[in-house]
């Protein structure tokens, strides 16, 4: 795709805006860029969010689902706008808000009880998401996309993770069928929680980028959370006294934060090819070597 030519005709012909500047914004798995516009025939410019899918995405993310759940979301009041968003291409435009600060894992600690407060609120609320993000299917789809090749790859490591992986579905099981009597607890969930898909804006937290959105049990929300952000206990208590939970919530946050190594350790290596090798496998190996010295 040639960006320049290709975006220019989309901002042109669906948003009636001429593109003044293209910036990179970055990304690991996707390409982003910071487009400011300005309305035909006017002077007043606009700013916004592209996004651009990045090496096998499209056939790991249902792009369907991805842009229901934004919409969603945004009319819940948790999402930035989108103003466009294609299902075959993958590539999102949001509205930029100027003024957000993008969390990292140094500063979101400065946010985590309003964070904790729209979590809660998701996971309580009757948002209807049509879709599931069950991890255990998810498993068995990046398995399919991985090359036999790159499997020689930690190959016995990886074999211990899958065996963790398995006993953890099953404590996990355990643990719902005495609870809630089912293997799953489903409920509207973000996904991927890393501190660059939070906002900071005017008081408000925004969260982005709803590619692993779907039903799910909110635990992994907050899993992720704590596992993507380095999360101390300390830290986790800040959260848990604005997100009240039992004793065996808090264990199924300490599985789904072993079986999110394992998973992603497998999402690495689906998305793993020639250009991203060196970066992508020292991810992996970071993933993979915190999972096999998990305990519950």
């Amino acid at each position: 795709m040639n960006l320049t030519d290709d975006i220019s005709e989309i901002f042109s012909k669906i948003l009636k805006e001429n593109i003044q500047s293209i910036a990179p914004l970055g990304g690991m798995t996707n390409s982003n860029f910071l487009i400011t516009t300005n309305k035909k025939n006017k002077e007043t410019s606009n700013q916004y969010v592209l996004r651009m899918p990045g090496n096998n995405s499209n056939s790991m993310i249902n792009r369907h689902w991805e842009k229901e759940n934004q919409i969603i979301t945004s009319n819940f009041g948790l999402n930035i706008p989108t103003v466009y968003f294609d299902e075959n291409s993958g590539i999102k435009i949001t509205k930029f808000l100027k003024d957000a600060e993008t969390l990292k894992p140094n500063t979101i600690k400065n946010h985590i009880e309003n964070i904790s407060k729209e979590l809660y609120k998701l996971h309580t609320s009757d948002v209807k998401f049509k879709n599931n993000f069950d991890p255990f299917i998810k498993l068995k789809e990046y398995l399919n996309l991985i090359k036999k090749e790159n499997l020689y790859i930690f190959e016995n490591d990886l074999k211990k993770a899958l065996n963790i992986f398995n006993e953890l579905k099953e404590l996990l099981f355990d643990i719902n069928q005495s609870k809630y009597g089912k293997n799953l607890f489903l409920r509207p969930t973000h996904g991927d929680l890393v501190a660059e898909n939070i906002l900071f804006d005017n008081g408000r937290i925004y969260i982005i980028d709803w590619e692993y959105s779907g039903l799910n049990d909110p635990m992994w929300d907050i899993a992720s959370l704590f596992l993507e952000n380095n999360f101390t206990k300390e830290d986790e208590k800040r959260f848990f006294d604005s997100y009240a939970i039992d004793k065996q919530d808090k264990q199924k946050i300490e599985i789904f934060k072993n079986i999110q190594d394992i998973l992603w350790t497998y999402w690495t290596f689906a998305k793993l090819n020639d250009n991203n090798k060196e970066e992508y496998l020292k991810y992996a190996k970071m993933r993979l070597e915190r999972a096999l010295k998990y305990s519950i």
